[in-house]
């Protein structure tokens, strides 16, 4: 593996030399800053030389402090260079693999583990190569030039770094090892975290449809507490490597100091080279400690990178369609053939398609129809290339040649579920033709009968449609995708289920307007309503796979098989009906003739309550997140007093090891007897020991607290997100959110570990420290606080200041980039097919080219303090050296103490050396703060807490009364609904029927307490909804949603959530009522098989009714059914319809559909249209009315003048 993340550097040789080179320039000038040193303090010490004297080697030690610190900038700008050209080049390739492997294997993975792969996985290698892989080339080079210099002036010394050295890497490797099973574990950990909040956060309404929504609460918890102990076991793993390191490299120190004291002491050493010898020591063991406590973010870097490669590594089963011929008109397309063409899916032994033989022919319209998983999409997948077919060829022309023809530049597609993205409507429609004008947007609009629906909205073709078009109804949404369709203008159009969400009237209008689309073009319908296909030129039925028949309409009506029995079966819902209605007397049209209507108008009080909202002028700014977030401490202060303590002792001890280990060897220099040196000896042992373990408690305790705080922070952040959904989470995305929730929570790590201890830490060290110095001379420390405030104080609030901006856009940037991947993956499909994978590969390599640009602003940040950090930490130490030398020389201060001084003054600046790097992660933290308290700050639609009313009167009855309802979403210009009133008496049932956009869904919105309503009343069991809790009001309610939400979980745990204790016998009684139980036992592992996510492994059909089979197990006393069977064939909703109207029988039910089958079973029909009921009655007595609904009831049925009802069926 680190071969492979090796070749990735080729690009970046340049900024990687440069890195290495700096770091070994700056251990040279390290050695002669140390020679330097040894030389001023001999001269001083030893032969009384005055500060002039000493003039010439300290000026030449400034010099070095200078060119040290240019060196610690370059190597800090050009470590980030090779890391950021790494990581975007990295990510446009694997994003780029990603769509080459196409939506079939999007679709086997979880988008929240390729974005993490994309994210997460390739910012763990930045510590690779911007640390790491510079440091593991500098730990070899500068030890060994530090050997050069030590052998010839003391061998002992050299065989002691020679033999401790390689103790570090064998320690480091070592435990590096036990480290990297759980460091995968980690990984994966994170991938599954990822994973499951998209998950959560996509399917949020549905949990809240099951009430599920809270209970989720716990498995966040168990998922995030799942990340924290694997975390924290590799943090362990790693803080003991650095414990061995630490004690290593601390003790070798304590071992050259205490031989070279008792040579000194026996006079067989000189004083300058013993001092330079002591000076040099730690900085032999800096560059191989740094290895080591780098390794770990090196094995970070390897296993994110394996899992990255893993993806790389997948072949893509890119289909290639091969193409022979043009047509006249210039046009590439004139036949296409589907020859002996089969699939079988990864893992199953059926096959989805079997020796398929297929000809479109130039201005052909051909049908396929079949059950519902018979193979249609299959089909319409290979041909876009989306998966490649087991055996068998797509051809296009006469003869067949090997070129790199795609079909799919061909193609106008308009998919069963089109994928609609958080853009504004212009946008979405010019998926269709990047370039178009905005005279072709209008005119798509335009034919797609969606103009006028957009001329009502505020902002018309710039507004904004939220995430999956989650403020449009399907109806919309499909009509969107035609006009996407219709603005590509491609040879070839391919249709899954174009109309299964429109109503009969958008249907007929849509067909003038398909019809002039498929002049002179080839089309491929793909439907379950026979209304959509019965007028192709040629009908292709398939059955588990195969052709089983095909042909005309008429043809196939005349070989009675399984086209006529559909045909047979949609008309036997209609026939009797008609008779019913010729000797039906006619009402009056303004009273319903049924006296017992259900929907009979009852006069309620109308309640005047107002959502409380407050007006934005009033909205006080948002506090600072400070005082929040260290609110979130509270109750682990003493842990943070406690690692604040260990903080300090761990400088602490730091410090005293350098002075003691200088006052040792200088009064060894001097002294007469061992016994001088004794408390010294101990002392250096001791302390060198002390460092070691305090360091390795203080790192355990901050990050213990650090990582159940972040665990807590992930809970609190979703459960304070809860309330929020639908309505208020339209305003964000779901990568955005996932960024939120994941990167911005890990962000506040650096908070807690970095911002809260290390100034308190410092507070302590920098008041010892200037005590214990202006215990000797009273000036030193003024001056030592002179640097120590410089480097704790204002060179943070410098790194703070001009890291302000780049931080808060690198944390926009990262969210930005997970938006886009999410959007790029699960809307893949589209893309592809519209051919415009390469311009969003194009746009998310822009998005990491500007968050790759904000992270090198952030490392010139980064650099200019660490620079300056080298700078003031050594100047610190020269200044109090320049100062103490003429107190030597006039006997103020004991020559002893002049090296221990220097030398316990630069340990100590260590306090503040990471608090310009703090203040510059408090940006990024105050950033990823602000972005969660945005959510969680936002006023929920619904207040959801239980009044008194709920807890002491419970709802005792189903009834539902709505009154003068009224309704307008936010910022639109006309109301969804108007003054709606209707009653609903328990065991009745009521159907709502309408266009599209009608108001049908938002009335569903309304009652199952998603949005808030301040006009007109709704009340259940005589209750105010807005006197109910809203999850007691959805524990009472079933809902069958067309675009039902499926978890990437198993079939039975996908059922399992309308009721938790459901036993597997009730779950499969409500797989057959569904008609999914047979199919279901098909799969490879039955109930146990992983349906993908959002359950895209199965067909529509099979989601709808895997849907009805979920409302089943829920059994709540009130049902709605918002288009139940969208996406079945004729014979399937025969059977889920009468499953349904049975079901319907028991419960107080409402029936929200396009599709006019069945009425007769309901008790009254309203009839909806601009958000107004126009119509009412029973299916008779509308059908008599010769109103709206008989238009639509008559468009619905065109078939049946079409020869439907055919002799066959006499």
């Amino acid at each position: 593996m680190h071969r492979r993340l090796l070749s990735l550097t080729r690009d970046a040789r340049f900024p990687l030399l440069s890195t290495i080179l700096s770091g070994l320039l700056a251990g040279w000038l390290t050695i002669g800053q140390a020679w330097l040193l040894s030389r001023v303090v001999d001269g001083v010490f030893l032969r009384g030389q005055s500060l002039a004297q000493a003039l010439n080697p300290l000026t030449l030690i400034l010099v070095v402090i200078g060119g040290r610190a240019l060196l610690t900038w370059l190597s800090e700008v050009s470590a980030n260079a090779v890391a950021v050209r790494v990581k975007t080049d990295l990510r446009q390739r694997l994003f780029a693999h990603i769509l080459r492997l196409g939506p079939a294997y999007a679709r086997g993975q979880r988008t929240g583990e390729l974005t993490a792969a994309a994210v997460e996985g390739i910012e763990a290698l930045d510590a690779y190569f911007s640390q790491y892989l510079p440091q593991l080339v500098i730990a070899a080079l500068v030890p060994i030039s530090i050997l050069v210099f030590v052998f010839p002036i003391d061998l002992l010394s050299g065989i002691v770094f020679l033999v401790t050295a390689p103790l570090i890497p064998f320690f480091m490797i070592m435990i590096g090892k036990g480290a990297e099973i759980v460091t995968k574990r980690q990984y994966e950990t994170l991938r599954l975290l990822s994973a499951h909040f998209l998950d959560s956060l996509q399917g949020l309404t549905t949990l809240k449809l099951f009430g599920q929504s809270k209970a989720q609460t716990k498995t966040i918890a168990r998922v995030s507490d799942q990340f924290r102990d694997a975390t924290l076991q590799v943090l362990r793993i790693t803080f003991l490597s650095a414990l061995a390191l630490e004690l290593l490299s601390t003790l070798s120190v304590a071992i050259i100091a205490v031989e070279i004291g008792f040579r000194l002491l026996y006079h067989r050493m000189e004083f300058q080279p013993a001092l330079f010898l002591l000076v040099l020591a730690p900085e032999f063991y800096m560059p191989l400690r740094a290895l080591g406590a780098r390794f770990h973010a090196g094995m970070n870097g390897t296993t994110a990178a394996k899992r990255i490669y893993e993806i790389l590594d997948t072949e893509s089963r890119e289909q290639r369609i091969e193409s022979s011929q043009t047509s006249s008109n210039g046009s590439p397309f004139s036949t296409l053939y589907l020859s002996n063409l089969s699939y079988t899916y990864p893992g199953e032994s059926t096959p989805a398609l079997e020796n398929v033989n297929l000809t479109v022919k130039h201005g052909q319209r051909v049908a396929l129809i079949g059950r519902t998983g018979a193979g249609k999409s299959t089909l319409v997948n290979l041909l876009l290339g989306f998966i490649k077919p087991s055996s068998g060829k797509i051809t296009f022309g006469t003869k067949v040649q090997n070129s790199k023809f795609k079909l799919q530049n061909y193609i106008s597609w308009v998919p069963q579920r089109p994928y609609i993205f958080h853009d504004t409507l212009a946008a979405n429609i010019r998926l269709g033709k990047a370039d178009a004008t905005d005279a072709e947007v209008t005119a798509a609009a335009r034919a797609a009968r969606l103009h006028d629906f957009i001329e009502t909205l505020p902002e018309k073709y710039e507004t904004v449609v939220g995430e999956g078009g989650a403020r449009l109804s399907s109806g919309q949404a499909q009509r969107l995708a035609l006009a996407r369709a219709f603005l590509k203008d491609a040879p070839l159009l391919v249709l899954d289920e174009p109309t299964s969400s429109l109503d009969p009237e958008t249907e007929a209008l849509l067909e003038e307007s398909t019809r002039q689309l498929m002049e002179g073009r080839a089309v491929l319908v793909i439907a379950h309503r026979l209304n959509t296909i019965f007028q192709s030129d040629h009908i292709v039925v398939l059955d588990q796979g195969r052709i089983v028949e095909q042909g005309t309409h008429r043809e196939l009506l005349a070989q009675n098989g399984l086209y006529a029995s559909m045909v047979k079966t949609y008309e036997s819902q209609v026939a009797s009906t008609e008779l019913q209605v010729e000797n039906l007397p006619s009402p009056t049209p303004q009273q319903p003739s049924n006296p017992q209507s259900p929907t009979a108008n009852l006069q309620l009080p109308i309640s005047n309550y107002q959502l409380p909202t407050r007006h934005p002028s009033s909205v006080p700014p948002p506090p600072s997140p400070l005082p929040r977030l260290l609110s979130f401490l509270n109750g682990n202060w003493r842990l943070v007093a406690l690692s604040v303590l260990l903080g300090a002792g761990t400088i602490g001890a730091s410090v005293a090891l350098m002075g003691t280990s200088a006052w040792l060897i200088s009064t060894a220099a001097v002294a007469a007897s061992v016994a001088d040196l004794g408390v010294a000896v101990v002392g250096t042992r001791f302390f060198g020991i002390a460092r070691g373990l305090l360091r390795y408690a203080e790192r355990l305790v901050s990050h213990d607290v650090t990582f159940r705080l972040l665990s807590r922070l992930r809970v609190w952040f979703y459960e304070r997100l809860e309330p929020l959904a639908p309505a208020r989470l339209m305003e964000f995305r779901a990568g955005d959110l996932l960024a939120r929730i994941v990167g911005d929570v890990e962000t506040l790590e650096h908070f807690y570990v970095r911002v809260v201890s290390p100034p308190l830490t410092a507070v302590l060290v920098g008041l010892f420290t200037s005590i214990f110095l202006a215990s000797f001379y009273p000036a030193l420390a003024p001056v030592f606080l002179t640097f120590f405030l410089a480097l704790g104080l204002l060179l943070p609030l410098l790194a703070q200041t001009l890291s302000r901006r780049p931080a808060a856009r690198t944390v926009r940037l990262r969210a930005d980039l997970h938006t886009r991947l999410v959007d790029g993956i699960q809307g893949m499909a589209d893309l592809l097919a519209y051919g415009r994978g390469a311009e969003r590969l194009k746009q998310i390599a822009a998005a990491g080219d500007d968050y790759g640009e904000a992270q090198r602003r952030m490392a010139r940040v980064t650099g200019l303090h660490s620079g300056l950090s080298t700078l003031l930490t050594n100047l610190g130490m020269w200044t109090v050296l320049y100062l103490c030398i003429p107190l030597v020389n006039s006997g103020e201060l004991a020559g002893p103490m002049l090296a221990s001084l220097a030398l316990l003054t630069f340990a100590a600046f260590e306090a503040v050396t990471p608090l310009p790097l703090a203040a510059q992660m408090w940006n990024s933290a105050r950033e990823a703060a602000r972005r969660l308290f945005e959510v969680v700050d936002t006023e929920p639609v619904i207040s959801e807490q239980s009044s008194a009313i709920s807890e002491q009167l419970p709802v005792a009855n189903y009834q539902l009364q709505i009154t003068d309802l009224t309704f307008a979403y936010p910022n639109a210009a006309t109301p969804a609904l108007d003054r709606v009133t209707f009653n609903l008496q328990p065991g009745a049932s009521v159907a709502i029927v309408g266009p599209s956009g009608a108001g049908k869904s938002t009335l569903a919105n309304l009652l199952l307490r998603f949005w808030e309503y301040s006009s007109g009343e709704i009340r259940l069991g005589g209750e105010s909804l807005h006197g109910l809790d809203p999850d007691e009001v959805r524990a009472r309610i079933g809902l069958v949603s067309q675009n039902a939400y499926f978890f990437n979980a198993s079939v039975r745990e996908n059922l399992r959530f309308a009721r938790r204790k459901v036993t597997q016998e009730e779950i499969e009684a409500a797989a057959r009522s569904a008609q999914i139980h047979d199919f279901i036992l098909r799969l490879p592992k039955g109930y146990d098989t992983f349906i993908g996510e959002q359950g895209l492994r199965l067909s529509g059909g099979e989601r709808q009714r895997l849907a009805i089979a979920r409302a089943l197990i829920k059994d709540a006393p009130i049902l709605i059914l918002d288009e139940p069977t969208a996406n079945l064939d004729p014979l399937t909703e025969k059977q889920a319809l009468e499953t349904l109207f049975g079901l319907m029988k028991r419960k107080t039910s409402l029936l929200i559909t396009h599709r006019l089958a069945g009425l007769e079973n309901v008790d009254e029909i309203l009839v909806m249209d601009r958000g107004r009921i126009v119509e009412r009655g029973t299916h008779a007595e509308l059908l008599a009315r010769a109103g709206l609904y008989r238009r639509l009831w008559d468009l619905q049925n065109r078939i049946l003048e079409a020869g439907g009802a055919d002799e066959n069926f006499q």
